[in-house]
């Protein structure tokens, strides 16, 4: 009988963390490469307008909270993790606690989104860690995940 193997050190963990904590991906292909020069402010607003649409998750945060069984996909990167899947989320939980005040009597699940389940990839670079990235993504998205605008995926 094989030993219970002990967690690797540079598996991906589980945890919670605030949204402060958290920083867009400039790099993501569904920014279609305009995005690396804009700021995590006009990430945020880019994200909220079209094709993007991040404010259409608004309500189902208010009537469900986060879904902790779907997290985030962030990779540590210094003090902070950057968003690898979910920069949507990220944008639309970021709206809703921007606006509080707003959004105070629709729901009861504000204080829910103070802290978030994350998946945190290692900081590290090379191609296993891109690689364990791109497997679990993969598999995500054959679980029918929202499709990258036309124009995005083009550019």
């Amino acid at each position: 009988m094989m030993a219970p193997s002990k967690k690797n050190i540079s598996d991906p963990a589980f945890k919670y963390v605030a949204p402060s904590d958290l920083r867009f991906d400039p790099s993501n292909p569904r920014f279609a490469g305009v995005s690396a020069r804009y700021s995590q402010d006009q990430i945020q607003d880019a994200l909220e307008k079209e094709p993007h649409y991040a404010v259409q998750l608004v309500d189902s945060f208010l009537e469900n909270g986060f879904i902790d069984y779907e997290p985030l996909v962030v990779r540590h990167e210094g003090r902070h993790y950057v968003v690898v899947e979910g920069n949507r989320r990220l944008a639309a939980i970021r709206h809703i606690l921007a606006n509080r005040e707003k959004y105070a009597d629709r729901s009861k699940r504000l204080a829910d989104l103070e802290r978030i389940p994350v998946l945190v990839f290692p900081e590290r670079s090379g191609t296993q860690n891109e690689k364990e990235q791109r497997v679990y993504l993969g598999v995500r998205h054959l679980f029918g995940f929202r499709d990258w605008p036309a124009e995005s995926k083009a550019r």
